[in-house]
């Protein structure tokens, strides 16, 4: 699944009827990641592998639930992720080479 962020980074997976049939493994500190797909920035596009953006960051509890009477939102975070520029990216290339 993929699910946009908003423009405070947060973004919001329903897992609503969710079945987890081991209650670890299948918990979403366990089973579920965060990974760059696409900056809404063109100029700064190239996808980093910081705190592993393109891996797989996986998520933490941040001990933030909000409650109402029909509902329960978990906070989980992950990151920071990152993207970089192309001109970034072939500086620090040429760094790479030649530093």
């Amino acid at each position: 699944m993929t699910y946009q962020a908003d423009e405070h980074d947060y973004f919001y997976a329903q897992l609503d009827g969710l079945k987890l049939s081991h209650m670890i493994l299948d918990h979403p500190l366990q089973a579920c990641t965060a990974k760059l797909v696409s900056s809404p920035v063109e100029s700064c596009n190239v996808r980093t592998n910081l705190n592993y953006g393109i891996d797989g960051a996986r998520l933490r509890f941040e001990n933030k639930v909000l409650r109402s009477a029909n509902y329960e939102v978990v906070i989980y975070a992950a990151g920071p992720l990152a993207f970089l520029s192309s001109k970034c990216l072939a500086e620090a290339d040429q760094d790479y080479v030649h530093g």
